[in-house]
């Protein structure tokens, strides 16, 4: 459903033409024509001085495509961890990740460029600029990854998620609820088939999370493969898979 600024529009998204396309350069796999995500004996640890702390791992998961998969656990578990290494924001210790046929923890230069253009991003901090405006920062991701601007496309998102008469609005002056929904129409600017989601709704009030996770599963709906972390237990039964995370390992 729509989601305006002030309420709830009864309306289906149904706008987001998903990039399923994949290609044959560095890392290219052939895998199971249902699995988008495929974790293989994955393992973080960080190092400060001799000491060495393994904060995740090992673990082995999949998630198909079109599923939406909760990543649950307190403080500490390692699901912001997993996150980041999914997302290439950090770098593997050991073990593997395929997404979308290729391993991302073998990516380099150009093609770890091209593979964090293709998925769609969504931080519980919005991790907007504060000196650009709405639409800036929509398109700021198609900048990002070197991909062709689509102001007509970042519109149509603004329009689509309530908030096209914002456009040119400094992002201080928006509510946390509005901030949200312009980084999800900046994560959707490049038409990825996978969503991260770290903790979306973990600044928000209860009618701005509801509103937010109607969008998600709208999107979900719509054919896009979300993954989302996250410490609230309630959010549970809203997806459609849980991992629990316990200690950097898989408790269930």
């Amino acid at each position: 459903m729509l989601i305006s600024t002030n309420k709830v529009i009864g309306m289906p998204i149904s706008i987001i033409p998903v990039n399923t396309e994949t290609d044959n350069n560095s890392g290219a796999i052939q895998s199971h024509r249902d699995t988008i995500i495929t974790v293989k004996n994955l393992v973080k640890n960080y190092k400060n001085g001799s000491k060495i702390t393994q904060a995740l791992g090992p673990i082995n998961f999949e998630v198909f495509k079109g599923e939406f998969l909760g990543i649950y656990g307190r403080s500490g578990s390692g699901k912001s961890t997993l996150l980041n290494l999914l997302t290439s924001l950090d770098a593997v210790t050991s073990g593997d990740i395929i997404i979308n046929q290729r391993y991302i923890n073998k990516l380099k230069g150009k093609d770890l460029m091209n593979y964090r253009g293709s998925i769609g991003i969504i931080f519980q901090s919005y991790n907007l600029l504060p000196n650009l405006n709405v639409l800036q920062n929509i398109l700021i991701a198609s900048w990002a990854s070197n991909k062709t601007e689509n102001k007509a496309y970042a519109r149509e998102l603004m329009s689509k998620l309530g908030i096209d008469k914002l456009a040119t609005k400094n992002i201080k002056n928006l509510s946390g609820g509005e901030k949200q929904r312009v980084a999800i129409a900046r994560s959707l600017i490049n038409k990825p088939n996978i969503i991260f989601c770290d903790e979306p709704t973990g600044a928000l009030d209860s009618t701005n999370e509801d509103q937010v996770m109607d969008i998600l599963k709208e999107l979900n709906n719509d054919g896009i493969t979300i993954v989302m972390i996250t410490h609230n237990p309630d959010l549970e039964k809203i997806v459609n898979r849980v991992i629990k995370l316990k200690d950097g390992l898989i408790t269930n």
